[in-house]
């Protein structure tokens, strides 16, 4: 659980800083990332499968 909170973290970090020029440039927000990969159709497709693959697994997850 830690874990996964230290990941959210580091994501929202990283795209404030992106968002507020401290990192430059040529470091790319994650907004900037998800809109470049949904650009196109093969893109798309890719993060559907990864979201259906994900909402599975979840599902599956077994409940202590």
């Amino acid at each position: 659980m830690i874990g996964w909170a230290l990941l959210a973290l580091a994501v929202v970090v990283w795209s404030v800083l992106g968002l507020s020029g401290a990192l430059g440039t040529p470091h790319p927000t994650l907004s900037t990332l998800v809109t470049e990969t949904t650009g196109g159709l093969l893109g798309r497709t890719a993060l559907f499968g990864i979201w259906v693959a994900a909402g599975w697994a979840i599902m599956r997850w077994p409940s202590k």
